[in-house]
């Protein structure tokens, strides 16, 4: 096993490995170090998209979960509505004529 310096992690030989050693990533082959690449913006930027998408997510998720919660309670206050306005019209006074008829619905 080779340890260099804080930043390297102890490395098999005949294993390739990334390491990441401060701002860079190490390729690693044998114990030897074949090459750094440094992070680059374009790599910075697409991890804070990234985390930016994550997080977004996250709340479409939440929003989700409670627009599902919120359906049965909105179902269910339209079906009372219904039944109150059906009640209601059958109240009206026998007396009281309608300007129009009502249109005769016909069974499909």
């Amino acid at each position: 096993m080779m340890m260099i310096g804080k930043a390297w992690q102890a490395i098999r030989p005949s294993r390739t490995t990334a390491v990441r050693c401060g701002v860079a990533v190490c390729t690693v082959t044998s114990g030897r170090r074949l090459r750094t690449r440094a992070s680059s913006s374009i790599e910075v930027r697409l991890r804070d998209e990234i985390t930016k998408l994550k997080k977004t997510i996250a709340n479409k998720n939440e929003k989700l979960a409670q627009l599902e919660a919120d359906g049965p309670a909105l179902v269910r206050t339209v079906h009372d509505l219904t039944l109150e306005n059906h009640e209601l019209r059958e109240q009206q006074p026998a007396n009281v004529v309608a300007f129009r008829p009502r249109p005769v619905e016909e069974n499909r």
